[in-house]
């Protein structure tokens, strides 16, 4: 039996790092740009995920009828969640991306300095003629 050496916390700066974008407002503006991201129109760009949430509909249409006639509906309303948090979870992940990358952009924006250039004083700098190829 073997058996690897690895010093606790070799590894826990880099998790730090990744979670530290993490917070509660970058979350839950992440939730409502995948709440958006639900669209019919928007979703047809991905046919996989457009199927699902047809799917997702449809069950829980499906799963409210069952409901309604008193029926056990206990299947039908987990498969009706877990198609639901399916499509939602399926843009999460590209809407927490792109908002962790939105926010040094705004920072860098929202910065009162503006880059300023060196003004160049004197004469310009002798440059050397090369002579023509024979």
């Amino acid at each position: 039996m073997s058996t690897i050496d690895t010093p606790l916390g070799e590894h826990r700066g880099r998790a730090s790092s990744l979670a530290a974008g993490l917070d509660g407002p970058a979350l839950a503006r992440a939730a409502k740009d995948a709440a958006v991201k639900l669209d019919p129109r928007r979703l047809t760009g991905n046919p996989v995920i457009f199927a699902t949430w047809l799917v997702a509909v449809l069950s829980t249409i499906s799963a409210a009828l069952i409901i309604g006639r008193g029926e056990d509906g206990a299947f039908a309303v987990q498969l009706a969640v877990w198609l639901c948090a399916t499509v939602l979870f399926a843009h999460l992940p590209e809407c927490i991306a792109s908002g962790r990358g939105m926010a040094p952009a705004g920072r860098l924006r929202a910065s009162p300095l503006s880059p300023r250039a060196n003004p160049v004083t004197g004469p310009p700098p002798a440059t050397t003629p090369t002579p023509p190829p024979p």
